[in-house]
């Protein structure tokens, strides 16, 4: 049975473990490296977690495993995801995309009208899940800092319903 949580401070160490487990295994998927990351402190851990601003979640299993983790954030003046990662014995289980419906009514609970996310253009089973969502190409391309400054990546977005009360 797959739970989605939003992680309080006191659970940095659930986020610090997936975090570096997803640098490490999809390092050309994330615009951080594992080196940068592996070194930071429990107080820069916590303070993620503790951004008002900000929500991080953590996709578990039936036996309550972390199977997967994203975040929600401002992008702008627009709302954005951020850091999807899914560990590879749980992908194709329905845990991407929970996890990412999660964070699209995250930013309309926040009263985002737009949420943004970047993708590697090589990651076609990321595209495919986004794509699923309605995420669309917004035209604007980038490449991760060196040294993958090599991977490409494209930007997408989501057009959120606002309900009007």
């Amino acid at each position: 049975m797959l739970r989605i949580r939003r992680l309080s401070p006191d659970e940095w160490t659930i986020a610090k473990r997936l975090r570096l487990a997803a640098l490490e295994a999809n390092p050309d998927a994330f615009g951080a490296t594992l080196d940068e990351e592996a070194g930071y402190v429990e107080g820069k851990w916590r303070a993620r977690l503790a951004r008002s601003d900000c929500a991080t979640f953590v996709a578990f299993t039936g036996g309550d495993e972390p199977a997967g983790i994203i975040v929600g954030a401002p992008y702008g003046n627009k709302a954005g995801l951020f850091s999807m990662w899914v560990d590879a014995r749980h992908r194709g289980k329905g845990f991407g995309g929970a996890l990412v419906d999660v964070v699209i009514d995250w930013a309309k609970k926040n009263g985002y009208s737009e949420l943004l996310l970047d993708v590697a253009d090589n990651n076609q089973p990321a595209i495919a899940l986004y794509e699923s969502r309605g995420f669309a190409p917004t035209g604007a391309k980038g490449a991760l800092p060196a040294p993958r400054d090599n991977v490409t990546e494209h930007q997408r977005i989501l057009r959120l319903q606002t309900s009007w009360l």
